[in-house]
């Protein structure tokens, strides 16, 4: 047996370890690489595509928001245009130019015809001498603005809060057609 004082003396162990590139460590360090840019694509394709979905809805509901605020820009424009009309009627029941305008618009003979007002117009339109050539009728079933102009062959209608509610229909049936 050996002695105490001989001892067995190991190796040192080595300052640094060095890894041939080549072989199979090469192999798998080329495979990890390979997987890891493949992983990137992958999650970047991902990626994109969650975009471009949330891309899509935001531009859906936008458009959305356009057509509900054209809508309601409509509707608003014809609340305020009511309201204008009928308070420019309650300051002025001067339905002179209208009724004239309605005479203009048929061929009958202003003799043959009627007028048919709101009691608050006739006085105006009896002021304005209109009554010297149709015959002039107060109507309270009609709301103020109205003319009824009653001919041999039928009645022409002037009625200005109809024409507005025309007008915002025919806005918006055209606002429709655009989407």
């Amino acid at each position: 047996m050996n002695s105490s004082r001989e001892r067995v003396r190991l190796p040192a162990p080595p300052s640094r370890v060095v890894v041939s590139e080549s072989g199979a460590f090469a192999a798998l360090l080329e495979r990890s690489q390979a997987a890891v840019a493949a992983a990137r694509e992958e999650g970047r394709r991902a990626a994109l595509a969650e975009v471009e979905v949330l891309v899509a809805g935001c531009r859906r509901e936008v458009e959305a928001m356009r057509e509900s605020m054209l809508d309601s820009a409509v509707e608003i424009a014809t609340v305020l245009a009511e309201a204008i009309v009928k308070r420019e009627l309650e300051a002025d029941d001067d339905l002179s130019g209208v009724v004239r305008a309605c005479l203009a618009g048929t061929n009958a003979d202003a003799g043959t015809c009627a007028v048919r007002v709101h009691p608050d117009a006739l006085p105006a339109l009896e002021r304005s001498g209109i009554s010297a050539r149709v015959a002039l009728r107060a109507d309270a079933d009609l709301a103020r603005g109205e003319v009824r102009l009653d001919t041999p062959v039928g009645t022409l209608v002037h009625d200005p809060l109809a024409a507005l509610a025309q007008a915002r229909d025919a806005l918006l049936a055209e606002l429709g057609a655009i989407r």
